[in-house]
């Protein structure tokens, strides 16, 4: 996965907790480059040491999973075209 696009969900979270700081329950302040750790979430992995407690939080999570998910999906078509495309057909 492309760090750019994790770095993309970090600030997204980062936007959430500052609108809502209850939205994600941390036992200690969080830095923006530590909201990284949410990466695990875009490769549906997700360890479950903390888990979003608001709606919003939730749709986020959801959201990116997803994301994650088509991005996965697509990557794999777009190689295999390419890799279709310069093999002869018999």
């Amino acid at each position: 996965m492309d760090m750019g696009i994790g770095r993309f969900w970090a600030l997204l979270y980062g936007i959430l907790l500052t609108w809502d700081t209850q939205s994600l329950p941390l036992a200690e302040p969080i830095l923006l480059i530590d909201l990284r750790y949410f990466f695990t979430t875009l490769t549906t992995l997700g360890y479950g040491d903390i888990a979003p407690s608001s709606g919003v939080a939730r749709d986020l999570a959801v959201l990116e999973a997803i994301f994650g998910q088509l991005y996965v999906a697509i990557l794999v078509a777009r190689i295999l075209g390419l890799h279709s495309i310069k093999r002869p057909h018999p």
